[in-house]
């Protein structure tokens, strides 16, 4: 999230892509943008004039403190400020969700769990079970089934 670009967001599609490279692998998770928040962004994006590869989040020569910040720094510390001033809403927000998130999505879309394993380099398939949630993801998935 914190090297997110404008050309990362497509709006026709409404989507918006993260590169979540972790060591030496690259991988990309897109996510569904929803429509206030696309219209907001994109509100953002013409009033400040921003263009294909500027960082959505940042201005190209932002310095804090007297020094040139590592991007993810600034938004790990910033994000909450950052998401309000751009959509005037207060929403919570740590940067670790979409590690977490990365996982789950190809979880629940009925990928195999050796593989999502893989991309984390977890020693062992409980620790992966553990880190994305999954027995709560199936408790959820079951009390779903039983109300409907």
């Amino acid at each position: 999230m914190a090297t997110l670009k404008i050309s990362d967001i497509d709006f026709d599609k409404k989507e918006i892509t993260f590169n979540l490279a972790k060591k030496e692998q690259e991988t990309k998770l897109t996510l569904i943008l929803p429509d206030d928040l696309s219209k907001e962004i994109a509100k953002q994006i013409h009033e400040k004039n921003k263009v294909n590869d500027d960082y959505l989040f940042l201005e190209k020569d932002v310095k804090i403190d007297g020094f040139l910040r590592n991007m993810r720094t600034y938004l790990e510390r910033n994000s909450n400020k950052l998401i309000k001033e751009l959509t005037e809403k207060d929403i919570s927000l740590n940067t670790h969700y979409f590690r977490r998130l990365r996982g789950q999505h190809p979880y629940i879309s009925g990928n195999d769990l050796e593989i999502i394993q893989s991309l984390y380099v977890h020693q062992s398939l409980d620790q992966t079970i553990e880190y994305l949630q999954i027995k709560e993801i199936e408790v959820n998935k079951m009390l779903l089934k039983s109300l409907n």
